[in-house]
């Protein structure tokens, strides 16, 4: 007789498959929390990264915003050690405090987030600078010899060397070439007889029957400053003066052009559009003045600027003017330099043709040729200094260097 067989655990059994299971659940859960914790975490470290980034920013505009107060009015932001002048700004706040002297002055901003929970701190010194006036350039500016041909008469910045001492002209050469009839002469005297050309012998200052370079008011050197160099402040590389063997500039080429393409390609403008777009129409280049940059031989037929609202242009080759002009007039070229791929003779011409004027300063750079027509070339004070923004003895502030923190 066969007995059937009985399991003699079957508690044991159902009590391990119970305790697997609430083991694996527990782990489930472990790992859930453990991922919802690093989320959250995650979360917030993104979320104080953002609250940091903000908070930074605006202690940074903070810093922007007191060092514009200071050169607005210097005398309402040093006051003792300082004080707070402003807490404004939204959805981002930040304040600042201006102190130190008339020579150089330190800010320290804060700024917080839009929930204010975040805060930075940053701190920096400031040091005052001289800006370039353009009301000192002269008339006339030709890193090569002066091109005086034709009938055309310069207006003598008054006090191009020193007070009452006018220069109409600064040149690397100079010499009778027999083709001009030119005169310059005071200013004040050409306003007083109507303000049409250098007419009076007796206002003249020099004239065609005389080398330009025995006149008083010709500044003739070895080399003069670099005119593109002059207007966006950079070093420029070196050019071939016009005295044979003589060599001017020491700046980085590479370094230089990067910068003046940068103005090339952002203020980029074909010759017609110069002519039929008013200053208004130009975007703010150095010294936040309207700034053109023409890269191609330009005739320019109609008058460009005005006394209200003068432009910068750059003209990247032959110059034929026959209207007025307003403003600073910059003939360049990158054949001039002898580290540049395309060096060689560029042989621009610079043509004046007609009865008009320049209101400002025109600027050379290279072999010239000589000018054709009856024009004048006027220095203009007031459309200079506005081009600078520069009032009288304006200064700027520079950063100096080393001095930014953000801690306290």
């Amino acid at each position: 007789m066969s007995i059937p067989t009985r399991n003699r655990f079957p508690k044991e059994k159902g009590a391990a498959t119970l305790v697997t299971v609430v083991v694996l659940l527990a782990i489930l859960m472990l790992t859930t929390l453990t991922l919802s914790n690093i989320s959250s975490y995650e979360i917030r470290e993104a979320s104080d990264a953002v609250r940091q980034k903000v908070s930074l920013s605006a202690g940074q505009a903070g810093l922007d915003v007191g060092a514009m107060t200071y050169l607005s009015d210097p005398s309402a932001t040093v006051s003792g050690a300082g004080s707070t002048l402003a807490s404004i700004g939204d959805p981002s706040t930040y304040s600042y405090i201006v102190s130190g002297t008339s020579s150089a002055i330190n800010i320290s901003a804060t700024g917080l987030s839009p929930d204010l929970t975040g805060s930075a701190t940053v701190t920096e010194s400031f040091g005052m600078a001289s800006t370039l006036g353009f009301g000192e350039l002269v008339p006339f500016l030709a890193a090569a010899s002066i091109p005086t041909g034709g009938n055309f008469s310069i207006v003598a910045n008054p006090n191009g060397a020193g007070d009452g001492v006018p220069i109409s002209a600064w040149v690397e050469g100079a010499g009778i070439n027999g083709k001009a009839s030119w005169q310059t002469c005071n200013q004040d005297e050409y306003y007083y007889d109507g303000g049409v050309g250098c007419n009076t012998d007796t206002d003249k200052i020099c004239n065609s029957d005389s080398p330009e370079g025995n006149c008083e008011d010709f500044v003739v050197e070895n080399c003069v400053p670099d005119p593109l160099g002059m207007i966006l402040q950079i070093d420029m590389p070196r050019h071939d003066s016009t005295v044979a063997g003589i060599t001017c500039g020491s700046g980085n080429f590479t370094s230089a052009k990067a910068t003046w393409t940068e103005y090339k390609e952002d203020h980029a403008l074909s010759c017609s559009d110069l002519n039929s777009v008013g200053a208004g129409g130009l975007k703010n280049g150095p010294f936040e003045a309207p700034f053109a940059w023409v890269s191609s031989d330009c005739k320019i037929d109609t008058t460009v600027g005005s006394s209200s609202a003068p432009v910068i242009a750059v003209i990247e080759g032959d110059i034929e003017l026959t209207d007025d002009f307003y403003g600073i007039l910059i003939m360049f070229s990158e054949q001039n330099y002898p580290d540049s791929p395309s060096y060689g003779n560029p042989n621009h011409v610079f043509k004046i043709t007609g009865n008009n004027k320049i209101h400002g300063a025109v600027m050379l750079m290279g072999d010239i040729s000589h000018t054709t027509g009856t024009s004048e070339v006027v220095y203009d004070k007031d459309i200079l200094d506005f081009l600078s923004g520069n009032g009288e003895g304006f200064s700027g502030l520079a950063r100096i260097k080393g001095t930014w923190h953000d801690f306290n």
